[in-house]
């Protein structure tokens, strides 16, 4: 009997070790489980919200009327965010209206010269893509529930590769120098503003005479001049909505005043308002018509006077 007892307790004595030792790997696996876990957690989080963010900002600026391409691009360049904080602005104007076709000719500019590639990847950006495909969640559930080392181990693998890829990489797009003012409408005072500056501007190139009595100028041919005050409105409408292009209000009224310039010294004013609207031209070599000196306008004070000191203030649609 004595013999027997002494197995016995011997039994017990490994058994009690043994449940000691499960005991003891069970809490450590459960001390791991805490130290690990919320530090996996809280890497995966911060890229998801990462993500969410990204997408949202471009969600945002489709709602605007932006295409999924050029949001996508634009948030990988880094411009979205200043964009999406003039259109919210805008929109709460009630005296401002944001310019559906400025929009889709930004649109169109941004990836109108990228390669297709460098779109895709731009996508894949925004929309950070490749974690919507990693089991995160299916994998933390098994990760908590592990009753071992090992299939600690295993579900930890993935969340560890989730955590450590620290989101999607934007690709190598650079900035765009996006003209603000091409995302919002010209309305019909900023058009009559346009309007007297350039008749103002171009009074002596276009052969007319300021009467201080009357307040009004003369017009040698008043249809012709009409003609080309308005299309140089029309040219200060475009060029203002151009997207890309940086040139502020005094550029292009500068810019309207050399063209006209250049023609009126080559040809008449009934030429130059039917055959170039867009003050588009190429003076031939050789002597010209030139007038006298100082019967020209300089592009002085005259051309820029009265201009807004708003970099944003409302553009052509």
């Amino acid at each position: 009997m004595g013999f027997l007892a002494g197995v016995v307790g011997e039994l017990n004595r490994r058994e009690d070790a043994a449940e000691r030792r499960e005991e003891f790997m069970m809490n450590l696996l459960e001390k791991r489980k805490a130290a690990v876990l919320p530090q996996i957690m809280d890497r995966i989080e911060k890229r998801k919200e990462g993500a969410k963010l990204r997408a949202a900002r471009v969600q945002t600026a489709v709602s605007f009327g932006m295409t999924d391409e050029a949001a996508a691009v634009l948030e990988s360049s880094g411009n979205l965010d200043g964009l999406l904080v003039r259109l919210n602005k805008l929109n709460e104007d009630p005296e401002k209206t944001i310019s559906r076709a400025g929009i889709e000719r930004l649109s169109e500019a941004v990836v109108a010269n990228l390669e297709p590639e460098k779109i895709a990847s731009a996508m894949s950006y925004a929309f950070d893509m490749g974690y919507a495909e990693e089991p995160t969640s299916d994998k933390l559930i098994e990760a908590i529930y592990a009753n071992t080392q090992d299939e600690f181990a295993t579900a930890l693998t993935p969340l560890m590769s989730a955590a450590s890829k620290g989101g999607a990489q934007a690709p190598d797009i650079g900035r765009f120098n996006v003209n603000p003012m091409s995302l919002t409408s010209m309305n019909t005072e900023k058009q009559d503003k346009v309007y007297k500056q350039l008749e103002s501007s171009l009074t002596t190139q276009l052969g007319g005479t300021y009467n201080r009595d009357t307040g009004e100028i003369v017009w040698e041919n008043g249809d012709a001049a009409g003609e080309i005050i308005q299309n140089a409105v029309e040219y200060f409408k475009v060029e203002l909505s151009d997207p890309l292009n940086q040139k502020d209000e005094t550029d292009i009224y500068r810019d309207i005043f050399d063209k006209v310039n250049v023609l009126t010294a080559h040809t008449d004013l009934r030429d130059i308002a039917t055959n170039y609207p867009t003050f588009e031209f190429t003076p031939p070599t050789g002597p010209t018509n030139n007038p006298p000196p100082g019967t020209q306008a300089e592009p002085g004070s005259s051309a820029t006077e009265d201009l807004s000191d708003d970099p944003y203030d409302e553009a052509e649609e």
